[in-house]
This record gives C-alpha cells, sequence and structure tokens, in this order.
C-alpha cells in the first residue's frame, strides 16, 4: 500500500481501500436510502457526515494526520483503528480538521465515522474573560467569529486545549474556542460566598482597574470573601469588613 506521502500502515484516500475496508462515499453510494448504518471491518457504525465542531469521529482504519489537507503534506502522526478524534469543525478538500492526543491535524473524512456525533468535550470548570475576545468556531484565528464576550463574561471550560485556545460554552449553550490566555481561574470557577486565599501581596481597589484608588494592601495568605460580580479581570470582595475589587488572578 504504497500512496505518496503516507507513512506505513496509515491511509488517506480512497486508492488505499482493500477487500477489508471501504470508504464512506462507496457506501453511501451503495446504500442510498437504505438507511445510515453500515458494516465497516466487522462493525455496525453510523455512517458521517461532516459535523459541527464539538463533536468526535472514530478512525475506521490506521489513518494518517497530516499538517494541511493534501495528500503530499507532512504526516504529523498515524493514528490507529478506532482511535477517538475530536471534530474542529473545518473541513478542505475531503479532509477533516480533528484533533488527537492534543495535536491538530487533517485527517481524510472518508475514513472517520461519527458513531458518537452529539459528543463534545465534558465542560469541567468556569471562567471568566479577562478583556474582550473573540468566540470562534473553531482553534485558530482563521476560525469563524461567533461573536465578541466583554471582559467579565463567564464560560464554561473543558480541559481540550488546541494551539493555545481553549473549548468552551457560554450561557446560551453554544460551544466555541477562546484563546486561553484571556481566561482567568479555568476549571476552579469562583463561587460568590466561596472563601479565597490571597497568592501575593495583593491590592483592594475601589473599583475594577488599575487605576483605580488602593483601599487597602493585603498580605499574601489573607482570605477574602468572593462576591457575585467580576469585570477586567477583577472579582468584587470582601477583607474583613471592607468591600472592594481585586484581581482574580492572585486569588485561589
Amino acid at each position: 500500500m504504497n500512496i505518496s506521502g503516507a507513512m506505513t500502515q496509515g491511509i488517506d484516500a480512497i486508492e488505499g481501500v482493500t477487500s477489508h475496508t471501504i470508504s464512506r462515499r462507496r457506501l453511501l453510494g451503495v446504500m442510498a436510502g437504505a438507511g445510515a448504518a453500515a458494516a465497516v471491518g466487522g462493525l455496525m457504525k453510523t455512517l458521517p457526515t461532516q459535523a459541527a465542531a464539538g463533536s468526535w469521529f472514530i478512525t475506521i482504519t490506521s489513518l494518517n494526520l497530516r499538517a494541511k489537507p493534501s495528500t503530499s503534506a507532512k504526516v504529523l502522526t498515524v493514528m490507529p483503528p478506532k482511535a477517538k478524534v475530536f471534530d474542529l469543525g473545518t473541513s478542505q478538500n475531503g479532509f477533516i480538521k480533528v484533533e488527537y492526543n492534543g495535536i491538530a491535524g487533517w485527517a481524510y473524512g472518508d475514513y472517520l465515522s461519527s458513531t458518537h456525533p452529539d459528543l463534545a468535550p465534558p465542560i469541567t470548570g468556569e471562567a471568566v474573560t479577562t478583556s474582550s475576545v473573540n468566540f470562534r468556531e473553531g482553534p485558530s484565528t482563521s476560525d469563524r467569529v461567533m461573536g465578541v464576550l466583554k471582559a467579565g463574561t463567564w464560560v464554561g471550560t473543558s480541559d481540550t486545549v488546541v494551539d493555545g485556545f481553549r473549548h468552551v460554552q457560554i450561557d446560551n449553550g453554544t460551544r466555541g474556542w477562546v484563546y486561553d490566555d484571556y481566561l482567568g481561574n479555568h476549571v476552579d470557577g469562583i463561587e460568590p460566598g466561596q472563601t479565597l486565599t490571597v497568592t501575593s501581596a495583593l491590592n483592594l481597589r475601589t473599583k475594577p482597574s488599575t487605576s483605580s484608588k488602593v483601599l487597602k494592601v493585603m498580605p499574601k495568605g489573607s482570605k477574602v470573601t468572593a462576591m457575585a460580580q467580576s469585570e477586567n479581570g477583577f472579582r468584587s470582595v470582601i477583607y474583613g469588613d471592607i468591600g472592594g475589587w481585586a484581581y482574580e488572578d492572585y486569588l485561589s
């Protein structure tokens, strides 16, 4: 099985089909109007369609993960059969952009089966945006901007990070990607009433701004009570009997 640019046991295109494997396109042609399930390699699989970002695919056979959507592009790794890969929501030249074991690349769509099209990374925590930030369809600056999240916006966070972008969910349930550097306190979301520890000497200010008046300098190890409001990376807190704003990156 010699395909240009392919590594041993990895395939990209229909030329690699043997009597034991068959491409999704060919199966669809045979089974038009006959239902969505087909036997592939002895397993029953739901035939894939291009899913939205946030879905998972399963590799039908050993499959090259390439740097670009081309059979001549560099092979980043060879994914084994039945490998679970995350759909990044972009397709080109028959390839789909996916993540496999933390590596983002392009895999040929005919050899991906969307057995769990509605499964997305679990939301494991919360974060607040520390600045206005683009909310994108995929994990790159070339992906479409679905909206701009204002500073102080709370999002649900997953543990999936690709090229510096984190997979998140906003309050209306929409999934997307935000540059991780603009998220504070991900995973360990702050709840109103929660007791927090100051991790470094920290100013308690009258407003959520570095130019506002300093009410007190809280020493490292001080305890504060978190309030509900957050803005510009600051959290409203109570320190002793004084209420004010503290920068969240220094609260744990």
